[in-house]
């Protein structure tokens, strides 16, 4: 059996390591990516726990937690203080994904307030009407990668074929 602390670093742990999980698949590695591509942007971790139950709870805080739609086997250990916290969680509706982006939007702003400004004026002038398409694909794909619920999640060959590279290669990025 794997240890999980010795998986990956608890900022970058998904959540159902962190609720311990022994599987280890692409998803676990796509949460991470999403964690890191919004360190990259911000300058900061986007949510530096300092024990796995404080790691969930800034991923319920941050990201939503749980939807009313997925649903994940929680070990006994943490089930009372997981039902507790996601039932605290708005989880009415099942706009996940659209709630994601909208709190990492927000986060980013708040972390890097000139990040929209800044990739603006970093593009062409001929390709300034794909900026807003772009900035909001870039954000509907990290909520997916995001996803608190694995099943939900996107995967690595989904994610590379997301909107946002489309964007990114209209204005030269890749």
């Amino acid at each position: 059996m794997l240890d999980r602390r010795q998986k990956v670093t608890r900022w970058y742990r998904s959540p159902e390591l962190l609720m311990g999980s022994n599987s280890y698949d692409g998803g676990v590695d796509v949460f991470a990516a999403g964690l890191v591509v919004m360190e990259i942007a911000s300058g900061v971790p986007l949510v530096p726990g300092d024990t796995e139950i404080s790691q969930l709870q800034l991923y319920v805080r941050v990201l939503g937690g749980a939807e009313a739609d997925e649903t994940m086997p929680i070990p006994s250990n943490i089930a009372t203080w997981a039902s507790n916290t996601l039932a605290a969680a708005d989880l009415t509706t099942n706009n996940g994904a659209a709630r994601r982006r909208h709190r990492l939007r927000e986060m980013l702003l708040q972390q890097k307030p000139g990040f929209f400004a800044e990739t603006l004026v970093q593009l062409e002038p001929q390709h300034a009407s794909t900026a807003a398409p772009m900035i909001d694909s870039f954000f509907d794909l990290v909520a997916r990668m995001l996803a608190f619920d694995p099943e939900s999640r996107i995967t690595a060959s989904q994610a590379l074929t997301h909107v946002f590279f489309v964007h990114a290669r209209q204005v030269g990025w890749i």
